[in-house]
Formats: structure tokens, sequence, C-alpha cells
């Protein structure tokens, strides 16, 4: 299995539980167990793509802080990522 991971996904960017700190540890020491995970680090993703799935606003609303417009170009890149791979097969895990 790949998992898309970047060392940036330990930060907190946000006060909502999903964002806490240590959130993410605990997963990953589980998964790094199983020598057959592939860990694969994110790019950002490129503005074009970006664009295909939200508003000029949006981001420009999101760029208001820089730790939430990080974490999203990592994410967003995940989501392209997955669903290109998905049409040729290759099981990531986000």
């Amino acid at each position: 299995m790949n998992i898309i991971f970047h060392e940036k996904f330990y930060e907190t960017y946000d006060s909502d539980p999903a964002a806490a700190p240590g959130r993410m540890e605990p997963i990953m020491r589980e998964l790094k167990k199983y020598p057959h995970y592939k860990f694969i680090a994110p790019l950002p993703a490129e503005p074009k793509d970006i664009l295909r799935a939200h508003s000029a606003r949006h981001i420009e609303n999101i760029k208001r802080d820089d730790i939430v417009y990080t974490m999203a170009h990592f994410f967003w890149y995940q989501c392209f990522f997955r669903l290109n791979k998905c049409m040729i097969a290759i099981p990531p895990f986000l």
C-alpha cells in the first residue's frame, strides 16, 4: 500500500481536535510497523490544479494563514495524486 505523507502533517494548523498536537505520531508508529507499506512524500499542488477544485476567492482566503495554506497545498496534491493513481490501480492511503 502507498501512504502519502509529509512531515508537515505533524504540525498543528488549526484549533480543531483533528489538528491537535500529537495526533499523527501514534498513527505513523503503527503504520511504520509494516515494511511493505510505501511512504510517498507529496509535493505542493500546482495552482492550475487547485483552481480546478476551488475558486480563486477561496484560495485567497486560505492564503491569509501561511500554515493552513502550506498544509492545503500538500492536501490538494494528495487528492490529485490519489485520483490519478486510482485510475491506474495503485492503491494509496491518505
